[in-house]
């Protein structure tokens, strides 16, 4: 089976009829979470608002990360065509991975360090 995915979709090419557009804002709002080092708390906290707003998205507590972390899962779901879970730390909201799980499986990605540096090569 080949079966692409974007970067803005956990689904493609096979989401719901009328879920096309949700599912692109889904994925862009998280690549923003992904790279919260980067994000102001303001923004952010406009993009959680943005995530409530999306039809099909709901919050699940206990939800864990690719790495067994547990979190805040918010979660986009299209029913038979999968749900992307966006999961959060319950202390501090930061993101901690992105899970995908559809007929195939799942998939997860984790977060485990972020930050900004003052030099290439250095670490957070």
């Amino acid at each position: 089976m080949d079966r692409k995915l974007t970067p803005l979709s956990i689904c493609e090419p096979d989401c719901p009829a009328g879920t096309e557009q949700d599912v692109k804002a889904w994925g862009a709002i998280g690549w923003y979470m992904s790279h919260g080092a980067l994000v102001p708390p303001d923004k952010a906290a406009a993009m959680y608002r943005a995530l409530a707003k999306i039809p099909n998205v709901k919050i699940e507590e206990g939800t864990a990360d690719g790495d067994g972390r547990a979190g805040i899962g918010v979660v986009l779901d299209l029913g038979e065509a999968g749900r992307g879970i966006y999961i959060l730390d319950a202390g501090d909201y930061h993101y901690l991975g992105l899970k995908v799980v559809d007929g195939e499986g799942t998939s997860a990605m984790s977060v485990l360090n972020s930050g900004i540096v003052d030099e290439p090569g250095q670490v957070p």
